[in-house]
């Protein structure tokens, strides 16, 4: 199905200001949707920051889900939001791909509007992929109060983080700082990848306020 927004800009839907999440996809069976296109904890423009009271995007415990895309008009700006920008979370978040979008910038990319916590948090969740291999996958996260990635928990394994740009701008040469790391693993994360061999899939990991990875 195709949830919350499509890949053209006429269609965007913007999600912001609730007292809870953005965008919840919530359970095994909410399976195989798609957010596209939307401005989600920002204003009409891109610009100012109209927070939702939670995470940007919560993704519990459901699998093949797809934030973002890769074709024009795809990409979701997930910024100031008052947790984290995307949270895949619990066993059964499997499979998901956050692809193409802005998360703690506005609009151009050009600006910081952070989300409080993390951009990207994956907790206790396995085989999911930030990022791509193709300059249309990359993700910005940038600009977050947080860590840009945080990988968390025992169970948390054989995710993938390549081809994105954490801790700079969309161009890749100014600094918006993620406040603490750039990458982090924490409460025994294991067998994940960050980057990889193949072309395309180094991060760009700079101008963090603590450790790149």
């Amino acid at each position: 199905t195709d949830g919350n927004g499509t890949a053209d800009e006429a269609e965007r839907n913007i999600i912001s200001g609730n007292n809870q999440h953005g965008v919840r996809i919530d359970g095994a069976n909410a399976k195989d949707n798609r957010v596209l296109g939307n401005i989600i904890g920002l204003d009409v423009t891109g610009t100012v920051d109209v927070g939702n009271s939670n995470n940007g995007v919560y993704v519990n415990g459901a699998p093949n889900n797809t934030v973002g895309g890769t074709a024009a008009g795809a990409r979701n700006i997930i910024s100031g939001n008052e947790d984290n920008g995307v949270f895949l979370d619990a066993a059964g978040a499997t499979g998901n791909q956050v692809l193409g979008n802005y998360v703690g910038t506005d609009i151009t990319g050009a600006l910081d509007r952070g989300n409080t916590d993390d951009g990207v948090r994956i907790n206790n969740a396995g085989g999911n992929t930030i990022g791509g291999t193709t300059a249309e996958a990359r993700n910005i996260i940038s600009g977050n109060n947080g860590e840009g990635v945080e990988i968390t928990g025992a169970t948390t394994a054989n995710n993938v983080v390549q081809g994105n740009f954490i801790g700079t701008d969309a161009a890749g040469t100014t600094g918006i700082a993620n406040n603490s790391h750039g990458v982090v693993f924490s409460g025994n994360a294991k067998s994940n990848t960050i980057g990889g061999t193949a072309a395309g899939a180094g991060n760009l990991i700079s101008f963090n306020g603590a450790d790149g990875i």
